[in-house]
């Protein structure tokens, strides 16, 4: 030691404690945890690749941080896209909740998507989606080309017959359609076409509302990581 005991600042708290390691870091290293802590402190390292752009120091740069235990790589990174814009018959928005507080927080990291005025519209119907502490609001954030790269990167999605889900299932992640089961807008003519693509319809009428289970939704989706 090169200085007195006394002169020696110790943070009182556990969050001093963490704060002053995160000021020792070199900035590239605080970039890093700054853009994976807003994904969460779980994650696909392909993730943040897609937000961050390629790097050869980004691998070595989790690993570090993994090593501190800063964060880690374990998570289920599940895009729930909960609108369709009009385009197909919508799960009523209080089924993606239901859905998404049952997901276990320590297993699943959700993303939620869509348009801004989707986002608008989600916030407004269903605002504890975005506040759970498992989710990232990405609304607005992409357009068709940058969600079409930006898929990869996560690992499942569950939409509505629309464009993300056949977007999931052409670039290979699990894709999970919901659909009617009355024709014209049935499964069997817009289904999704993927390796690792799955649908269930409902037995409603066309012009009811889709009534599928959430239950039958978990179990699906529960399937993924087991």
């Amino acid at each position: 030691l090169t200085r007195n005991a006394s002169e020696i600042h110790v943070p009182d708290t556990i969050q001093g404690i963490i704060a002053a390691r995160i000021d020792r870091l070199e900035e590239s290293l605080k970039r890093v945890m700054q853009v994976a802590s807003v994904i969460g402190r779980e994650f696909a390292f392909r993730f943040l690749q897609t937000i961050m752009g390629v790097s050869e120091e980004l691998k070595s740069h989790v690993l570090k941080l993994q090593g501190w235990e800063f964060i880690s790589e374990k998570k289920f990174n599940l895009i729930l896209h909960i609108k369709s814009f009009g385009n197909a018959k919508d799960w009523d928005p209080s089924y993606f909740l239901q859905l998404a507080e049952r997901l276990p927080a320590e297993r699943f990291h959700l993303i939620i998507t869509g348009t801004e005025e989707e986002g608008n519209q989600i916030r407004k119907d269903i605002p504890k989606i975005m506040n759970l502490s498992n989710s990232i609001d990405v609304t607005g954030k992409f357009d068709m080309d940058a969600f079409f790269r930006f898929v990869p990167s996560a690992n499942g999605l569950v939409a509505c017959s629309t464009g993300p889900l056949h977007i999931a299932a052409a670039r290979g992640i699990h894709a999970l359609g919901l659909y009617p089961s009355a024709r014209p807008k049935h499964a069997g003519r817009w289904g999704p076409l993927g390796p690792k693509t799955e649908y269930i319809e409902d037995t409603n009428p066309m012009d009811a509302p889709l009534n599928i289970p959430v239950d039958e939704v978990f179990q699906k989706v529960m399937k993924w990581v087991t």
